[in-house]
């Protein structure tokens, strides 16, 4: 993304915002800062230090020092659900979905199918602000969630954790920056991390920051300055710049069907959560490391319908099953009609929960459905096809 000359003002920093998927070479590790762009609705990410204080007897009762232990990062995005637009051409956010676990399948012309696998892989996220970005390496996905509602658009959400968190912000050259230069003098260098991602007015680089001296405010570069820039011109965050494609699916279009009925719903979600295990506790290091697997899956919905004939049926069929454990029927819930448009949720062995019947004051009467999803063959409870 292009950056102007001068420093935005802050409270345009909530809008003008843009993410980047960068594939690991290995853990925490990235090959250059390039990727698959995606747009989202919000973006947050926490980095958390563990302070304990210092509790050896002293004459004060006070804390007289904290001792740095582990440190932890969360994400959590949430965006609009964004098929391109064109059939058999991956959503802007196909890579983010291979990373948290499913495998993809393209079909020229026709779809773009995700089914999940054994495994998840590590990966790097950058959320760029226009003041601010935030690199944060070794992300690992803890959970998905595709919400509906026939009053507005269906929604994506994905959340999981990170190892490190890479901030840079705005400041000025304090000195000329030469042509080859492998460093730079900045005004501030404290807005910086080392392992964060820059570029200089008329030269957009990306230059990757590897040493910072807060006494001198030098920062080391790389690779070295290809053009350079003159004292005083703006340095900022940096994201590569390109397009993104797709428009939200709105409710007005879709369907669900439940056991070959389809349903009056109006509103629901299917959300896919992981369990997984990493080596929290290890000497030496202040985050978790490369160690980590899979330990569990879960698939559960949720369904809001009108208690009518038909949803009746599956409220009774509910209660009828409920506690035999194995019977499951397929539902599928279709979200947008036009092609090339169309997100397809497939459940093909969902098993309710008891269904529970609502009475209001005054609107009709609701039914609400929940359950999970089964795996019958292993990796099928769950299958996201873009079409």
């Amino acid at each position: 993304m292009s950056k102007s000359g001068s420093i935005a003002p802050l409270q345009g920093i909530g809008r003008a915002q843009s993410g980047l998927l960068i594939a690991e070479t290995s853990f925490e590790v990235i090959a250059a800062l390039s990727g698959s762009r995606f747009d989202f609705l919000s973006f947050e990410a926490k980095l958390e230090q563990e302070h304990a204080p210092r509790i050896d007897k002293r004459e004060a009762p006070g804390v007289y020092e904290t001792i740095c232990r582990k440190q932890k990062g969360t994400w959590a995005l949430d965006s609009y659900l964004l098929p391109s637009g064109t059939a058999g051409t991956p959503p802007d956010i196909s890579d983010l979905l291979i990373a948290a676990g499913f495998t993809h399948t393209n079909t020229p012309a026709t779809s773009d199918a995700y089914t999940l696998r054994n495994g998840l892989d590590s990966f790097s996220l950058l959320r760029d602000s226009e003041n601010v970005s935030e690199l944060l390496h070794g992300c690992l996905a803890e959970e998905l969630k595709i919400s509906f509602d026939g009053t507005a658009e269906a929604k994506l959400s994905l959340s999981g954790k990170a190892a490190d968190v890479k901030r840079a912000g705005v400041t000025t050259l304090a000195a000329p920056l030469a042509a080859l230069a492998a460093t730079a003098t900045l005004v501030e260098a404290e807005y910086y991390d080392v392992g964060a991602y820059i570029q200089f007015d008329g030269d957009p680089g990306p230059y990757k920051i590897t040493t910072i001296d807060l006494v001198t405010n030098v920062i080391g570069i790389s690779p070295v300055a290809a053009i350079g820039a003159a004292n005083g011109s703006t340095v900022s965050p940096t994201i590569p710049a390109g397009a993104t494609a797709g428009s939200p699916v709105c409710g007005n279009f879709g369907s669900l069907v439940v056991g070959g009925n389809t349903l009056t719903a109006t509103s629901g979600s299917v959300t896919c959560g992981w369990t997984v295990w990493t080596t929290d506790g290890v000497f030496g290091r202040n985050r978790y490391s490369s160690n980590f697997a899979l330990v569990e899956r879960s698939v559960k919905f949720e369904l809001s319908l009108y208690a009518d004939n038909i949803n009746l049926l599956e409220y009774f069929r509910s209660r009828a099953t409920h506690g035999v454990g194995t019977g499951s029927t397929a539902m599928t819930l279709a979200l947008g009609t036009i092609a090339g448009s169309i997100v397809e949720v497939s459940l093909p062995y969902s098993q309710f929960d008891l269904a529970s019947l609502t009475v209001p004051d005054a609107d009709g009467n609701m039914l609400s459905l929940a359950g999970t999803a089964l795996a019958n063959a292993g990796n099928d409870e769950l299958v996201l096809t873009y079409k």
